[in-house]
């Protein structure tokens, strides 16, 4: 699932399902986090690891932590924080924010129908311990998100 620059997530199969600019974004509820150092990590319910590192991805994340944004309320908290031009962070953020979707750090509160399917569902965490992916320790699931440009 991506988000593209219309604001529109695509699934994995190709759908499209549009997010209109008053979509607020959330710290995804079955997410696990601590802030740590000045960094934070991140256990998201694929059960995969992710630590964000640079300023601007600390504060994005430490906004959504707080409360739900928008994009434009997040665009506008960079821009205060960061010497950034507001199309440069609205750019730049809304890249981040399809990384963050995708790879279920965050959730869209107006489209909670997007949640990748082959997560488990809280029923299925009740029996067994159900493994959602065959290795944990692909050096992907452990990429610094950090390193997004707005960063």
């Amino acid at each position: 699932m991506t988000l593209s620059a219309s604001h529109t997530v695509i699934d994995a199969s190709g759908a499209m399902a549009p997010l209109p600019a008053s979509t607020r974004f959330a710290v995804h509820p079955r997410a696990a986090w601590r802030k740590v150092a000045g960094e934070y990590f991140v256990v998201t319910p694929d059960r995969s690891f992710h630590r964000l590192t640079t300023a601007t991805a600390v504060s994005v994340f430490a906004a959504l932590t707080a409360a739900p944004a928008t994009q434009h309320e997040l665009v506008a908290e960079v821009v205060r924080q960061f010497e950034v031009t507001p199309a440069q962070a609205e750019s730049d953020l809304r890249d981040f924010l399809a990384t963050l979707l995708q790879r279920q750090l965050v959730t869209s509160l107006e489209a909670p129908a997007l949640a990748r399917p082959d997560y488990p569902q809280p029923e299925a965490l009740s029996g067994q311990p159900v493994q959602t992916s065959p290795d944990n320790n692909l050096p992907e699931q452990a990429l610094a998100l950090g390193s997004n440009r707005l960063g």
